[in-house]
This record gives C-alpha cells, sequence and structure tokens, in this order.
C-alpha cells in the first residue's frame, strides 16, 4: 500500500505484520486499517499528539489531498522539531513503570509499558523523542549486565540527550556507572530519573520528575545527572537521605558548613556580648562600692565635726598648785 497521505509520515509499519503500524511518537501500535484508509491514524494524531496535527493536515486522511495542505503540513512540522529537542526515553522498569497485573487472581505488582507516552501524550510539547525498553525490573533487580547494556544503549544512541526512567533505589548506582565511562559523560547527555509512587498513582510524582528532567534536558548539554526530588544532580554528588529525599552532597556540605560558620559568628557574638555584659557589671559594681565608701567617708567627718576633742590645758592654766 502506498503511502498517500502526509499522515504515514508518523507510522511506521510493523516488521513482519501488515496489519499493523506503530506510532513514531508514542510506540502505541495501530492497525492499519481496512483499504489503506487512514482516518483512525489521523483521529490518533488529533488527540495523542495535537502538537503534531494542524488544521492544514485536515485533508492528509484523503488520498487526493492537495500539495499546498501537505506543504503547510510538512513546513509546520518541521518548525516544532526544530524548535525542540531530540530526545531518546529508555525504560528500565522501577516504581515509575508498575502497575497492577492484568489477569485476575494475581496479587503484587508488575512493570508494564514505558510511562512516557502516557505522559507526554497530548501535551502539545515542542519536542521530538522516541523511547525503548533496557529493561523492565525492580532497581535491586538490575544487574551489572544491564548497566552496562543500558551504557551501550545510550553510547549508540542517535540521539544525543537521553532521559532513563529507574527505579529509586538504585538509581544513583547506575548513574555512577555510566559516569565513570569518560567518553559517554563528555559526549552524552544522560539524565536518570524515577518516581516514588507508580506513574498511574494520582498522587504520584512521576509527571513531576519527568516534566523536570525534559526541562534539564534544555539547559545541559553533556555528563550523567540524577533528577528527584526537584534537583538536578551530578551523578558524582547525588547521595540519598535516610528520609528517602535525593541530595547533592557538595551543595549539602556547602550548606552545612555555611550554617556551622553562621553558627559559630552567632555564638561569638553572644560570647561578646556576655563578656559585655560581665564587664559592665563588674564596672557597676565598682562605682557602687566606691560610692559606698565615699558615703561612709563623709559620715566620719560629720560625726568629727559635732564631737570636737576637749582640747588639752595645763595645771598652771586650771589653777592648781604643784
Amino acid at each position: 500500500m502506498g503511502k498517500r497521505s502526509a499522515v504515514w509520515e508518523h507510522f511506521d509499519a510493523k516488521t513482519g505484520e501488515e496489519s499493523k503500524c506503530i506510532c513514531k511518537h508514542c510506540s502505541l501500535e495501530l492497525n492499519r486499517g481496512k483499504q489503506g484508509t487512514t482516518t483512525h491514524l489521523l483521529r490518533h494524531l488529533q488527540r495523542k499528539h495535537p502538537d503534531v496535527y494542524t488544521a492544514s493536515s485536515r485533508g492528509a486522511s484523503a488520498s487526493t489531498s492537495s500539495s499546498s495542505s501537505s506543504s503547510n503540513y510538512s513546513s509546520k512540522r518541521s518548525a516544532n522539531q526544530i524548535a525542540g529537542l531530540e530526545l531518546l526515553f529508555v525504560q528500565c522498569g522501577g516504581t515509575i513503570d508498575k502497575d497492577y497485573p492484568a489477569t485476575a487472581n494475581q496479587y503484587g505488582f508488575i512493570i508494564s509499558s514505558p510511562c512516557i507516552a502516557r505522559i507526554v501524550s497530548g501535551l502539545k510539547l515542542a519536542i521530538k523523542y522516541r523511547s525503548l525498553s533496557c529493561c523492565k525490573k525492580d532497581s535491586n533487580d538490575i544487574s551489572p549486565e544491564n548497566r552496562e547494556s543500558l551504557r551501550n544503549t545510550c553510547m549508540n544512541s542517535k540521539e544525543q540527550k537521553i532521559i532513563v526512567t529507574h527505579g529509586t533505589d538504585t538509581m544513583i548506582l547506575t548513574a555512577q556507572h555510566l559516569a565513570s565511562d569518560p567518553d559517554l559523560a563528555s559526549t552524552k547527555l544522560v539524565i536518570i530519573t524515577g518516581s516514588v509512587l507508580p506513574q498511574r498513582f494520582k498522587n504520584s510524582d512521576a509527571d513531576f520528575n519527568v516534566g523536570v528532567a525534559i526541562g534539564a534536558a534544555n539547559v545541559l548539554q553533556n555528563g550523567i545527572f540524577v533528577v528527584m526530588n526537584g534537583l538536578v544532580i551530578p551523578a558524582a554528588d547525588c547521595i540519598r537521605e535516610n528520609n528517602g529525599v535525593f541530595m547533592n552532597e557538595q551543595l549539602k556540605m556547602a550548606a552545612i558548613a555555611e550554617r556551622e560558620a553562621a553558627l559559630a559568628v552567632k555564638l561569638a557574638k553572644e560570647e561578646a556580648f556576655k563578656l559585655e555584659q560581665a564587664a559592665a557589671a563588674e564596672a557597676a559594681a565598682a562605682a557602687a562600692a566606691e560610692m559606698e565608701s565615699n558615703k561612709l567617708q563623709n559620715l566620719d567627718d560629720t560625726q568629727g565635726d559635732e564631737n570636737p576633742p576637749t582640747p588639752l590645758i595645763t595645771p598652771a592654766e586650771a589653777g592648781l598648785t604643784l
């Protein structure tokens, strides 16, 4: 079947199944339609990817679309791609992709399809992206071989900027493994993120963390980073506190040093104030003692004036004859 419609620019035929096609934007598998119709494919673009669907492409579902319409559609799509990023999303599993079992009488979570398609679906993002799965494991089960496979995937990808979704327990270990490759760290930007709660949960932090990761990809050029708790942290500086919060160790130590320095200044000021107070108290006590001494001296002088001593006289002056 000839790809006569511009809609086919957004879909690839599924290998081995001629009746199926795959969306280039979200990797969703769709039926190709009877007799090559593209109405349902166009509807998928309208609902899930309005950023690449424009009014000028509405005639694309017809096999006889005008050349001007196709030209406007292609120009708009190219402008969106030029203005945005080219990202590769890589799934490694973890809580962010966990879901309830699809069949009855099962318990526990399973790791389902990549959450990226659900997060960005319907958003008017000026980015071009694709996603693939490296592994679907709880991060505690990720092996050195899995990490090496991820490193090879990142190194060999055509995209220069990559966002990896990963379980939180060992994402720092994975980030540091990737950062140990100087060629990867100097030529690619790899951002590892995840979530504390599954993306399918209403109060999950997954959408926020992925959004921060996409924002970071706009401004960072290369290196290995962890994005969690609203922070963008170099792999070498990333630590996780006992309360589960990810922190930048360098910034934490700098903040601790700053607080300690501020505390030292405060204590020094308090000690200086205490010394000033003690000196003032001592001076006041000395002044009070001096005043008391002067008061006693004045009292002695006054008493001496009121009772003058009896003057001495000779016996002759007293009329006595010896």
